[in-house]
């Protein structure tokens, strides 16, 4: 944003796009441009603000992670579009199952073995 003293005023122009963000509830600062060129990246570009995109990238690595995804796979690629419009648009935001916080994040809890192994 720029101040323009002869209008003692912010310039319309230079003030950050405002979203209706169905993740944050409420009117927030959008993204600069849409994450990808697919339907489902303008509808993000269109009701996601730059924050909740945020947060979503914070728990896709996490997915990343805990699923050990290959994102050259188109498989890996496809689980993370759905988890994603899941995330932002379903209310589905839940840690995989198997995940306990920790004080420095998450952490993976490991299955024990079973006797018979």
């Amino acid at each position: 944003m720029t101040y323009d003293s002869m209008k003692d005023q912010v310039s319309p122009d230079k003030e950050p796009r405002m979203v209706d963000c169905v993740v944050l509830k409420g009117r927030h600062p959008g993204m600069a441009a849409a994450p990808f060129q697919t339907p489902l990246g303008q509808r993000i570009f269109d009701q996601v603000s730059q924050a909740a995109w945020l947060q979503w990238l914070a728990h896709s690595k996490m997915l990343i992670n805990e699923h050990n995804l290959k994102l050259s796979e188109p498989d890996a690629r496809e689980y993370l579009l759905k988890s994603c419009e899941a995330w932002l648009f379903e209310g589905q935001n839940a840690p995989p199952p198997g995940w306990v916080p920790s004080s420095g994040g998450f952490v993976p809890v490991l299955k024990k073995k079973s006797a018979q192994n």
